[in-house]
């Protein structure tokens, strides 16, 4: 699949502030499940300097910082990507990986470490813990369970704005935001030993509606790599996701990360238009 994005997204001050550094976590990545073809950055007010790096996570990072004051700043960046991962199932897990809870040699244990957490709540590991004995214990048959059992239980709402719900909130609730369902996977996966980052990014959607931002999570399977799971739409992620940035929390993979001098509010706007094509 071909993705052509343009996509917007405004901070209207109340009054005139100072931009702090601004960290844009914007370009689409290359890899073996995707590969950039186009991609052009706009900021208004133009920027004072810009460097580009690659962060811990493989993102590549636009550092913008600025002179004077403005009352606004705009992004606007176009890609073109072409997505590969026709068959997400076309993998070979490790004998070690195949069976939960998943146990590693220190060496994956130390790698693996800012994935996990110690922190899960006893009616989120309980939850996991059901649906890992559903699954017989096995790796793969987990995660789909898991996929499909919060994409058929939870409403998925919209909100554009804040950070995640705890786990447990949205375990009690069975509803909200992609990135909501998304940290309750996550939390899930970690009980049971597994990896996981949080991807935030672009997906097919319908033609005739709107697109916006969008997260869903990926495991880090021994043998297998890194597996990209949407418990929002209860898929496995193939080539109608165009991912941009990961990272252990939610907010290491947000698309602007930045502070102003100033006072007042701002109001935030972000348009997503995306064009899918046949490769």
């Amino acid at each position: 699949m071909i993705f052509s994005v343009t996509h917007v997204i405004t901070y209207q001050y109340e009054n005139l502030v100072f931009l702090e550094r601004q960290t844009l976590r914007l370009k689409p990545r290359t890899d073996g499940m995707q590969q950039l073809l186009h991609f052009d950055i706009d900021i208004v007010p133009y920027p004072a300097g810009l460097t580009e790096c690659r962060d811990l996570d493989g993102n590549m990072e636009h550092v913008a910082w600025f002179n004077g004051t403005t009352d606004r700043l705009v992004v606007t960046v176009t890609s073109k990507v072409v997505t590969f991962c026709v068959n997400p199932f076309e993998c070979l897990l490790k004998k070690e990986a195949r069976h939960l809870p998943l146990a590693a040699d220190n060496v994956y244990q130390s790698s693996i470490k800012p994935y996990l957490s110690d922190a899960i709540t006893p009616d989120v590991a309980a939850f996991a813990g059901q649906i890992a004995v559903e699954s017989n214990q096995d790796t793969l048959a987990f995660l789909q369970l898991l996929n499909e059992r919060l994409y058929s239980t939870c409403e998925v709402v919209f909100r554009q704005e804040g950070p995640p719900f705890e786990p447990s909130q949205t375990l009690c609730e069975r509803r909200g935001a992609c990135r909501d369902l998304t940290w309750l996977f996550m939390a899930c996966c970690r009980s049971q030993g597994i990896g996981t980052r949080f991807i935030s990014g672009y997906q097919e959607g319908c033609p005739e509606s709107k697109h916006y931002l969008h997260g869903w999570a990926e495991v880090y399977l021994p043998g297998a790599g890194w597996r990209g799971y949407d418990p929002s739409l209860g898929v496995v992620v193939s080539d109608h996701h165009v991912a941009l940035a990961a990272g252990p929390r939610v907010d290491s993979a947000a698309p602007i990360s930045g502070t102003f001098r100033g006072e007042g509010g701002v109001v935030t706007e972000s348009v997503v238009d995306v064009t899918v094509t046949a490769s």
